[in-house]
Formats: structure tokens, C-alpha cells, sequence
């Protein structure tokens, strides 16, 4: 599958345009980022999808998305990891035969739920679930996809290095791993510490730091692509798309 791949919602919900980064401004050790970041967009999920920046980011998100060339409406059937209430996966999911997302958040599949049925589109081509992010395949019942995708979530997980091995794992061999998120130098929110305990990485992921992560979990022929520029004041966002193939052997 995706032999044709160009080589080339979390539609973030927080109003401080985005963060991230492998360096860390505040000491991680005892935060729980999972739990706060669970916490928060149960009560967030749909905080800022309307707001026309966070629709203009996820709108051009999709777009980048569907140049990777990865995606066939007859036949990809794509998992949305950290799915976020849907606000890219609702643009993708037309270009594809069926998107599953998945979240740690109930508030965010709820949302997600819901946009989905608004739009019209069945359960069977677009649904989330729930799971926890121990374990995941086990909760997906060993299943693997055509594409996997992660889109602007990578700064909120506390080890990246975990989520891009636990993503690999669900990519069916031939597949594709497709991640969207802040391009460093990200500045915009080092000065926001409200945001300590919810986004674990402020300064944005370099083209060696994602290449390195893909590289190490066995993804070949990785790309990034720094293609994505918005600038509406006070935001200011660079956002890439990063492609790694899963060896058919």
C-alpha cells in the first residue's frame, strides 16, 4: 500500500499557538502528563474549534496530509492517534476508505462522535474509541493500518521516543506513519507556564530529532516536510508533516 506516496484534535485546542520541543524548559519528573492532558480536554475538547486560526491550521494540516499521496478512498483504512475531536480527521476522512481515531480523552471521542454523525459520515467510515495509552494494540485487538497518523498532539506526550514506537508498531507492514506538529525554534509559549503540566515539549521537533525517532523504530525513506507557515498575530506557527514507510519484510 502507498507505493504512491509523494517522497516528499487535536487541531490544538489551547489559545497560545503551539509549543513543543525535545528541550525542556521545566522539570518533567513530576507531572503526569497524561492525566492532565486527559483531564483538560475532557473539559476542552471543543474549546476552540471554531476559533478561524485552529480552522485554518487543521484545513491546511489535511491538505498537507492528503499531498503525502499516501491515501486512497477505496482501500486506505487510516488510525487518527490522539485523534482530538476530529477537526483534521473530518477533512482527511473523505479522501479515505475509513478512519478509526483513537484519544485518552472521553471528552474528545465524544466530540469527535458527534462531528462525524453531524457531517454525515457512518460509524463504519468514521468512529472513535477510547483507550488508555498502556497497551495499546491489545485494546485495538492487534489490528494494523494502511496509515497512522498523529497530528499536532507529538508535544503534548512526555516521551516521544514511546509514542512514535507504539505508532510503528500499529502500521501495517508497507504502510505508512504520517505525524504533523511544531517545527523548531518554537518560542511562542516558553513564557506560558499555565501550559506546564498540559504540553510536555514548548520548543518545536527539528528535522533530526523526527528523523532520528522514525529512523530508530525501523521506518525507511523518512521525510520532513517544513510546509506549513501561519502567521496572525500574536501566533506565529511552522508546522511539519513527517513520513516514515513500515518495510513490507
Amino acid at each position: 500500500m502507498c507505493s504512491n506516496c509523494q517522497t516528499h484534535d487535536h487541531a490544538h485546542s489551547h489559545t497560545h499557538t503551539h509549543h513543543h520541543g525535545h528541550a525542556h524548559s521545566h522539570d518533567h519528573s513530576q507531572v503526569d502528563f497524561e492525566k492532565h492532558n486527559r483531564e483538560w480536554y475532557d473539559s476542552n475538547a471543543t474549546k476552540h474549534i471554531n476559533v478561524k486560526i485552529f480552522q485554518d491550521l487543521s484545513e491546511q494540516v489535511s491538505q498537507a496530509l492528503v499531498k503525502q499521496g499516501c491515501f486512497d478512498k477505496e482501500n486506505t483504512v487510516v488510525l487518527d492517534y490522539a485523534c482530538g475531536p476530529g477537526a483534521v480527521t473530518v477533512l482527511v476522512t473523505p479522501h479515505v476508505k475509513q478512519v478509526v481515531g483513537v484519544d485518552i480523552s472521553q471528552g474528545s471521542v465524544d466530540a469527535f462522535n458527534s462531528r462525524a454523525k453531524e457531517l454525515g459520515f457512518s460509524q463504519e467510515r468514521m468512529q472513535a474509541v477510547r483507550i488508555d495509552s498502556n497497551n495499546v494494540s491489545d485494546q485495538l485487538n492487534g489490528q494494523t493500518y494502511d496509515v497512522v497518523m498523529c497530528n499536532l498532539a507529538y508535544h503534548h506526550f512526555e516521551s516521544i521516543d514511546t509514542i512514535t514506537s507504539t505508532l510503528a508498531s500499529l502500521v501495517k507492514p508497507g504502510g505508512v506513519l504520517l505525524v504533523s506538529d511544531f517545527s523548531a525554534p518554537f518560542n511562542t509559549m516558553t513564557d506560558d507556564h499555565s501550559l506546564d503540566n498540559v504540553v510536555a515539549h514548548k520548543h518545536g521537533f527539528s528535522e533530526s530529532r523526527i528523523r532520528s525517532l522514525f529512523e530508530s523504530v525501523g521506518l525507511t525513506e523518512v521525510t520532513y516536510d517544513d510546509c506549513i507557515h501561519i502567521e496572525v498575530e500574536p501566533y506565529k506557527m511552522d508546522v511539519f508533516i513527517a513520513k516514515g514507510f513500515k518495510p513490507k519484510n
